[in-house]
């Protein structure tokens, strides 16, 4: 998680607008504990400071991810782990889909990282890779929208395909809508 703090960074200092935010894909540290090898990282940063993604280490382990620049507090982790909280996505201008999280804290202590796991997850990478103008997230506590930004499709692509390839993540039959 180190590297994708890093390039976070990175991404902020290039990121002059959402315009103008683009797609980046990068394979995570290798965890031998976990059993899973290293996660592959394909990611979009706003002007804002948020960004959104999604990494994987197989078709069984794949996440879409959201990490705010908030910084938390031991108060705000708390609630977060009690109360319900979805990632929000809009891909193009087709409905909203909204998929169950989780909130903790970054490894670094300095933002919160929302993070869906479930099934719908591999359909919506799908549709963020085949996405033509816009995808549009957000963070969804106690039925209040927060940290709602488009990212722009460009690159998305070419940022997910190695995801779609190196996990092995089949085509959905049905698509998000």
């Amino acid at each position: 998680m180190r590297v994708m703090a890093g390039i976070l960074a990175a991404g902020l200092a290039m990121a002059a607008s959402a315009a103008h935010a683009q797609w980046i894909q990068m394979k995570g540290d290798d965890d031998p504990f976990a059993g899973r090898g290293a996660p592959l990282i394909a990611l979009s940063i706003s002007s804002i400071g948020t960004s959104v993604g999604f990494r994987c280490t197989g078709p069984e382990d794949v996440a879409m991810i959201l990490v705010t620049p908030e910084r938390p507090d031991a108060d705000t982790q708390a609630l977060l782990r009690l109360v319900k909280v979805k990632l929000l996505v809009i891909i193009d201008d087709q409905p909203k889909v909204a998929l169950a999280a989780s909130a903790q804290a970054t490894p670094d202590g300095k933002q919160i990282r929302y993070e869906a796991d479930e099934d719908g997850v591999t359909e919506v990478l799908h549709a963020v890779a085949g996405a033509k103008r816009r995808v549009a997230a957000a963070v969804e506590v106690m039925g209040k929208t927060f940290y709602s930004q488009s990212y722009q499709a460009t690159n998305s692509r070419r940022a997910l395909q190695p995801l779609i390839t190196g996990c092995n993540l089949a085509a959905p039959k049905s698509k998000v809508n």
